[in-house]
């Protein structure tokens, strides 16, 4: 959702977290919000995202089990595992 414009050679945060359904389900939804450094928000993101295996052009099945392994700090993951704020 766009909030307000942004101008050249502003300084933007961008946030984000994540929210798994189910374990067992491949997709998974991202929620970004663009804040500036005035703390305004300037846009909210959401996705619907899911892992490709790219040699069967399928969905990975345990989207988060599989970026949990890939990550060295399981709970940095889970940090960004939380429902979206709702304004």
């Amino acid at each position: 959702r766009f909030r307000r414009e942004l101008t050249p050679g502003e300084v933007v945060e961008v946030s984000c977290c994540m929210s798994f359904p189910s374990r067992a389900t491949a997709i998974f939804t991202a929620y970004q919000r663009f804040e500036s450094s005035e703390g305004r928000v300037a846009a909210e993101l959401t996705s619907d995202c899911g892992l490709m295996n790219l040699l069967e052009r399928r969905l990975l099945r345990k989207p988060f089990d599989v970026l949990a392994s890939m990550t060295r700090d399981r709970r940095s993951l889970e940090s960004l595992v939380a429902p979206p704020e709702v304004d």
